[in-house]
């Protein structure tokens, strides 16, 4: 073998090792550079994981501010009772009529025998209801205190299941939040088979599961969000 094919020879080899050597270092960067994009990835995964916890948190306060100040105004109301449902009140029923007719039903329904103090104000509601008992006037009686007022809350039970509701006096606000928690009601018992849901305070929606999970969510008439807890409220062990 001549001295110059033995050279050709060792410069293919020498091609041929650098080959792989580049191959390997490819792969080497290949690998290198997967492995830092897939941390990188996960760094921002994490990022914008946290992100959206500071805005759901920051969303969920602002919701609660809105409605502490929304829900202060209601100590306006606090002595005011809304009674609907009544067949003997018709359209143009004086105050005074529907306060005779309010004081027989509160002696003779809700067995409240207490003298209470109070005025009424006969509201007519707007436009064509679907239900018939929703046509009906309703009363609004202003107590003279909370006190009276309380007596008529605590006899609610009396009237279940029949035509006649007794409700708070709510803001349009306040009545936009409870249409709300009543859609989500509604839904949560649909998608749940077994579970219980029920307003608390006009404000939130406290849900339970069959197998005993509870949540409690919060409105402000638009948006719903869930929140950890309710200021005061102890929650119920499972």
């Amino acid at each position: 073998m001549t001295e110059s094919q033995n050279s050709s020879k060792s410069s293919d080899r020498g091609l041929r090792a650098d080959k792989r050597n580049h191959v390997k270092a490819a792969k080497f960067d290949l690998e290198e550079f997967v492995e830092k994009t897939n941390e990188r990835l996960k760094n921002l995964e994490e990022e914008n994981a946290f992100l959206k916890k500071q805005v759901a948190e920051m969303k969920c306060r602002t919701l609660s501010n809105r409605n502490d100040q929304e829900y202060d105004r209601k100590n306006l109301r606090t002595n005011n009772i809304m009674i609907s449902g009544l067949d003997e009140v018709k359209d143009n029923s004086t105050p005074e009529e529907a306060k005779i007719i309010v004081q027989r039903f509160i002696k003779t329904k809700l067995k409240v025998s207490d003298k209470l103090m109070f005025k009424c104000d006969v509201i007519i509601p707007k436009g064509k209801q679907s239900k018939p008992s929703k046509n009906r006037p309703i009363i609004k009686c202003r107590f003279q205190n909370a006190n009276d007022s309380n007596k008529i809350r605590a006899k609610r039970k009396e009237v279940i299941n029949s035509t006649v509701w007794i409700n708070e006096d709510l803001t349009p606000y306040q009545s936009q939040v409870v249409k709300k928690l009543l859609e989500k009601r509604k839904e949560f018992t649909h998608m749940h088979e077994g579970s219980k849901a029920h307003i608390y305070a006009n404000r939130y929606l406290i849900t339970r599961t069959s197998n005993g999970r509870e949540r409690i969510f919060e409105s402000d008439g638009t948006d719903i969000t869930e929140v950890n807890s309710i200021p005061g409220l102890k929650p119920k062990s499972t």
